[in-house]
């Protein structure tokens, strides 16, 4: 939805299974629509699409994008913003480290890239779209066909700007144990790419901040923000998402986080001691059988209304409002992404109605 001149906020589709158009057609008329009925009724909602690389190929065709369109249009949707971070299968089979693959080192992230920036290029309603992708590849060795690879995208997002008018900006995240985990990592990628590529061909590159991987990092929101507007590091998107925290001072306080240890997803996890040392898990099973006391950080995105419950608790907590009212100064795109819902320990509400509640928490925040 329209929160001001320009700006826009909705929630990220990739917390549902769409392999293919007519998956996407029956999310639009079911969980979308009572998402809408909620929390924005009586005017256009924008949503973030997740475009798999089948689907940006199923969408080659005219037809079926028009098709799209038609669906969109009929239900009162626009898409200002896509999440093509995952290329495949993002549900039900175990994905792990395999969602940073193909990586920023292989022709097939460009393809697939390029693909759905041009159907953004139809999609969205004004002249200016996002794309969040892969902060490079997963592990701290940087392909070695990266930065061309980063380059052709650039001049085909330079291109297809002068051919339709429409700006896409490229949106890399930042997230744990990949190339790019930290803020500080970002900016020097960015500088790298500064001494590589033209002036022209770094308008169309930027971040995504998301707010789960940051805590994950123990980085607060607002420095963040200050450092990449400090260093020109073009804002976006910005991903509203938190992370479970618990105070570990057991081994029967470690177990609350059990159930979140699911087969699906990597869950990085953070343990941070007394002293202030922070010691970094791959994945969540692996911290459970070598974790110390501390306080615990885990990468499951969990709803942004969650307001604790006993020794669980939420990094929500940095999302203040100074932190939103920055944000708005520097990001005009906005989306939450809890796409963990359906591997949520314990989950009370509905899809809709927990993603409509995160909606409505950011907005009173904003």
């Amino acid at each position: 939805m329209q929160i001001s001149s320009g700006q826009h906020l909705s929630f990220c589709l990739n917390v549902f299974a769409l392999d293919d158009l007519e998956k996407i057609f029956a999310v639009l008329a079911n969980e979308c629509q009572s998402i809408k009925s909620q929390v924005s009724e009586k005017q256009p909602m924008g949503l973030g699409l997740w475009l798999s690389a089948q689907v940006a190929d199923e969408l080659q065709d005219e037809e079926k994008l028009k098709s799209l369109q038609v669906q969109l249009t009929k239900f009162d949707f626009y898409v200002f913003t896509l999440n093509i971070f995952p290329y495949g299968n993002f549900h039900e089979s175990p994905v792990k480290e395999k969602v940073y693959y193909p990586d920023w080192g292989d022709q097939k992230r460009l393809d697939y890239t390029c693909k759905a920036a041009e159907i953004l290029a139809k999609l969205c309603p004004d002249e200016y779209g996002t794309m969040s992708t892969v902060p490079v590849t997963f592990g701290k060795e940087l392909p070695l066909e990266a930065v061309d690879t980063i380059r052709q995208c650039s001049q085909y997002l330079q291109a297809l700007e002068s051919r339709t008018g429409v700006k896409i900006e490229l949106a890399f995240e930042p997230e744990p144990d990949c190339y790019l985990e930290t803020c500080d990592e970002a900016l020097r990628f960015f500088e790298e790419l500064r001494s590589q590529l033209t002036k022209g061909e770094m308008e169309y590159l930027g971040v995504c901040l998301d707010t789960c991987h940051s805590a994950l990092q123990y980085e607060d929101p607002i420095e963040n923000l200050e450092k990449y507007v400090n260093a020109a590091v073009k804002v976006s998107k910005v991903q509203i998402s938190a992370a479970p925290v618990i105070m570990c001072g057991s081994d029967s306080d470690k177990e609350i986080l059990r159930p979140f240890a699911e087969p699906v997803y990597l869950h990085q996890t953070r343990v941070k001691d007394s002293e202030g040392l922070v010691t970094f898990y791959k994945d969540l099973p692996e911290a459970l059988l070598n974790g110390d006391a501390g306080e615990w950080r885990c990468h499951f995105h969990i709803p942004l209304h969650f307001t604790g419950n006993g020794v669980l608790q939420s990094t929500n907590k940095d999302l203040s409002r100074s932190f939103f009212a920055l944000a708005q100064k520097h990001c005009r795109h906005f989306e939450t992404e809890t796409y963990t819902y359906f591997v949520l320990p314990n989950a009370s509400e509905s899809v809709s109605d927990s993603i409509s509640q995160e909606l409505m928490w950011v907005k009173e925040r904003l």
